[in-house]
């Protein structure tokens, strides 16, 4: 998948804010069930594994790491698109 480092983290955000969503809505409920804190888990896995996977330089290919909006590739020094 062909996917922008800026969208990459985008989509990461969302990701993470549903989980947040999520876990505040368990943590408000009152049933003892914990399958709102279990949703908002596997939402937050989802996306570190989506950014993980997309994150990537169109020119070399390696992970950009977490250092967020980022000019140039730090292993090849090309401009990220």
């Amino acid at each position: 998948m062909k996917l922008s480092p800026k969208k990459s983290m985008l989509i990461l955000l969302g990701f993470l804010l549903l989980a947040l969503v999520a876990g505040i809505i368990g943590y408000n409920s009152n049933d003892d069930s914990n399958i709102a804190f279990v949703i908002g888990s596997v939402l937050a896995v989802i996306g570190v594994i989506f950014h993980i996977a997309t994150n990537r330089c169109s020119h070399c290919h390696r992970y950009l790491g977490r250092s967020g909006f980022m000019h140039n590739c730090p292993h090849c020094g090309e401009k990220i698109d």
